[in-house]
């Protein structure tokens, strides 16, 4: 294969990414197979597909990160309300400890 059928479809339209999907595998695979020239476009052509359908890894990483912040900052909050909770419920306790106590 040459480059001249992607330069072609680069030509007729570009717009339509949707048509690469079945093939770009094969076009990775091929990549080595094409003139110098046809390289270029199929590299053009394949960076364009990548930058539209693949998921920026930088982006979900920072998504993670803050995911995982907030995660910790929720975990922390709860625990400190559970410890003020336990401050407030443990002299509660002694004081129906104390009635039980004196009322036997």
């Amino acid at each position: 294969m040459n480059g001249s059928a992607v330069q072609a479809f680069e030509h007729v339209c570009p717009e339509r990414i949707d048509l690469i999907h079945k093939n770009y595998r094969r076009l990775c695979n091929l990549l080595v197979d094409i003139d110098e020239w046809g390289q270029v476009t199929v590299l053009s052509m394949l960076t364009r597909y990548t930058r539209s359908q693949f998921i920026d890894p930088n982006k979900v990483l920072n998504s993670f990160r803050i995911r995982t912040k907030q995660s910790l900052l929720i975990f922390r909050l709860m625990k400190m309300k559970r410890e003020v909770f336990m401050m407030m419920i443990t002299p509660m306790k002694q004081e129906k400890q104390a009635m039980m106590t004196t009322m036997d």
